[in-house]
C-alpha cells in the first residue's frame, strides 16, 4: 500500500530510512483524501455508521483530523528528546493503527470523529519527529533529497487514495490502511535509534553502532569514526540563531499556506468538469494528484541538484505567474475552456516543487539537536493553523471578493513570498550545521 523509495549507494543503508520517511506521510495523505470519496457512503441510507450524519457532522469529520494534528504538534514537541526518535515514530504508528482500527469498526458518528482525531494526532507526532530523524541519519550531500522524499510520498498517498477510492470498496480501503499501519509498526522496530540522540544520552557505544548501521558499514571505518567525532563536537546553539531560523521558516510556511494551494485544488475539479463535462470526478482527482506527484518528483530530484534557494525562488515566481494568468482567465475568459484546468495543473506542480518543499527541507537541517523538537513543533503548528484558517475563511473571501478577486489576493501574497524568498532564503545545500547556524547568527538576509 505504500511506496518505498530505495536509493542504494556503496556506503549508506538507505532502505530503512526511506521506510521511515515514506509510510506515515503516505498514510496521512491517504487519510486526508479518504473523506472526499467516502463521504457519499457515510451519508447514504446504507451508512456503516447506523444513522446518516448531518452536514455539520460531516464537515467536522473532514476537519477534525487537521485539528488533531495541530493539537499533537503543540503538545508533543519535546517527545523526540524525551523518548528518542525511534520510539516517537513507534508511538505515532501505533496511534495511526488504532485510528484505522476504529474507522473500520465504526458504527457511530462519535467513533468516527474520535478515530479521525486520533489519526491527525498520530500524524502530527510523525510530522514533528520525521525531519529531525532525517537530518540526523543523512549525510550532507544527500540531505535535501532525503528530506524531500516524505513530501513526495505524501503526494503518492493522494494519488493512490484517489485510485483505490475509484475501484475499491469502503471496507477494503479501511483494511488496506490498517494493514499498512501494522506493517509499519513491525518494520520500524528493525531501525536503529538516531546516533545524535544516543550521543546526547551519553550512549556512545550504541551511537557508533547506529551510525555504522545507517552508513551500511560492518565495522567502524575511518569515515564513520570521523563523522562520529564530528557529531560529538557539535556546539550548543545560541538563542539568536534559533529565533531567526524559526522566524524565517515560519514566515515562509505561513505565507505559502495563504498562496491558496488548497483552494486551487478544491476548485480544480469544478473547472475540469466545465472544460470536459463527460469526465469522471474520480478521474479529475487522479489527474490533479498526478500533477502534485510530478511537482514533488521535481523537488526530490532538484533539491540537491539546484539548491534550496534557486528552487524556492523559481517555484514562487512560477506560482505567481500561474495565479496571475488564472485571475485574468476568470475575469475576462480570453482563452479556451481547457486553459483554466491547465493552469490549475501547472500551479500545484510548481507549488510542490519548491514552495511546499524547501521550508520543510530546511526545517530538518537548520537547528541543533537540542532544539529541533521544539522548533519543528512551532513551525508545523503554525503551518496547520494557517491551513485551518485558510480553509475556514475561503468561502467568505469568495463571497466578498468573488473567485477572481480571491485568487488575485493569493497572487499578491505569492508575489510577496517571491520577494521575501529572494532576500531571506539561505542556501543550505551541502553546508554543515555549524555554518548554517553562523549564517543565521549574522542576520536574516541571505547575503549576511
Amino acid at each position: 500500500m505504500y511506496i518505498l523509495f530505495t536509493i542504494k549507494s556503496s556506503n549508506e543503508n538507505w532502505f530503512e530510512r526511506d521506510l521511515v520517511m515514506s509510510t506515515l506521510h503516505f498514510l496521512a495523505a491517504y487519510s486526508l483524501t479518504w473523506i472526499s470519496y467516502t463521504g457519499p457512503v457515510l451519508e447514504s441510507v446504507d451508512t456503516p455508521l447506523g444513522v446518516p450524519p448531518t452536514k455539520a457532522q460531516m464537515n467536522f469529520v473532514t476537519s477534525v483530523m487537521l485539528l488533531g494534528s495541530i493539537v499533537s504538534s503543540l503538545v508533543t514537541g519535546q517527545l523526540p528528546e524525551l523518548l528518542g526518535r525511534k520510539k516517537t515514530e513507534l508511538i505515532a504508528g501505533l496511534i495511526c493503527a488504532l485510528a484505522w482500527a476504529l474507522i473500520v469498526t465504526a458504527k457511530s458518528i462519535n467513533q468516527m470523529l474520535a478515530a479521525r482525531f486520533l489519526m491527525g494526532f498520530g500524524c502530527g507526532i510523525h510530522f514533528v519527529v520525521i525531519m529531525i530523524y532525517i537530518n540526523e541519519i543523512s549525510q550532507s550531500f544527500i540531505r535535501g533529497t532525503m528530506a524531500s522524499i516524505p513530501l513526495f510520498s505524501f503526494s503518492i498517498g493522494c494519488l493512490v487514495s484517489y485510485i483505490t477510492g475509484w475501484v475499491c470498496s469502503y471496507e477494503v480501503i479501511g483494511y488496506l490502511n490498517l494493514s499498512t499501519c501494522v506493517l509499519f509498526v513491525v518494520l520500524v522496530n528493525f531501525l536503529k535509534e538516531s546516533p545524535v540522540y544516543l550521543i546526547s544520552k551519553k550512549q556512545d557505544k550504541e551511537a557508533l553502532a547506529a551510525l555504522q548501521f545507517y552508513r551500511g558499514a560492518s565495522k567502524a571505518t575511518v569515515a564513520v569514526l570521523e563523522e562520529f567525532e564530528h557529531l560529538k563536537k557539535q556546539r550548543e546553539i545560541t538563542s539568536k540563531s534559533t529565533q531567526r531560523g524559526i522566524i524565517v521558516l515560519t514566515t515562509h510556511i505561513v505565507l505559502s499556506c495563504f498562496m491558496g494551494s488548497s483552494a486551487v485544488q478544491a476548485y480544480a475539479g469544478h473547472f475540469f468538469l466545465a472544460a470536459a463535462p463527460d469526465i469522471s470526478p474520480h478521474l479529475c482527482s487522479v489527474i490533479l494528484a498526478v500533477a502534485i506527484v510530478a511537482g514533488n518528483a521535481i523537488a526530490v530530484l532538484g533539491t540537491d541538484l539546484f539548491g534550496r534557494r534557486v528552487l524556492m525562488i523559481s517555484s514562487c515566481a512560477v506560482c505567481t505567474i500561474c495565479l496571475a494568468v488564472l485571475v485574468t482567465l476568470l475575469r475576462w475568459s480570453w482563452a479556451p475552456d481547457w486553459a483554466v484546468p491547465l493552469v490549475m495543473l501547472l500551479y500545484p506542480c510548481a507549488f510542490q516543487a519548491g514552495v511546499q518543499n524547501v521550508p520543510m527541507v530546511q526545517l530538518s537541517e537548520c537547528f541543533m539537536p537540542n532544539v529541533k523538537g521544539i522548533a519543528s513543533s512551532i513551525v508545523i503548528t503554525c503551518n496547520g493553523l494557517s491551513c485551518f484558517v485558510l480553509l475556514s475563511v475561503f468561502g467568505v473571501l469568495v463571497e466578498l471578493l468573488g473567485l477572481d478577486g480571491t485568487f488575485l489576493l493569493f497572487c499578491t501574497i505569492s508575489a510577496l513570498t517571491t520577494v521575501l524568498a529572494f532576500f531571506t532564503v539561505k542556501e543550505t545545500k551541502g553546508i554543515p550545521l555549524e555554518e548554517i547556524q553562523a549564517m543565521y547568527e549574522r542576520g536574516y538576509f541571505y547575503w549576511q
